[in-house]
């Protein structure tokens, strides 16, 4: 009979300490998923900025308080070229 009862109390802690865990990890989760909505709305606001920045509007903006004119035949170097490959 006392072996019994000490097996039931060892079973009880058991489940009290499997019911703790899934406390814990279930408050993990929820603390997880807030770091990721906070990421996520982080990550848009960059975008967000970001594509401010490329807006073509600010981009003129740019090119005329730098002074910058376009070019209007560009002579683009390519690495495909014979005379950068070694012989």
């Amino acid at each position: 009979m006392l072996l019994l009862i000490f097996a039931l109390v060892i079973e009880v802690g058991g489940l009290v300490l499997l019911y703790n865990r899934l406390v814990n990890t279930q408050h993990a989760v929820v603390e997880a998923r807030e770091e990721l909505k906070a990421l996520e709305t982080g990550n848009a606001e960059l975008k967000s900025t970001a594509f401010g920045m490329l807006n073509a509007a600010n981009l003129e903006g740019f090119v005329r308080e730098r002074g910058l004119v376009q070019d209007k035949k560009p002579q683009y170097v390519s690495a495909h070229q014979p005379w950068l490959a070694s012989q």
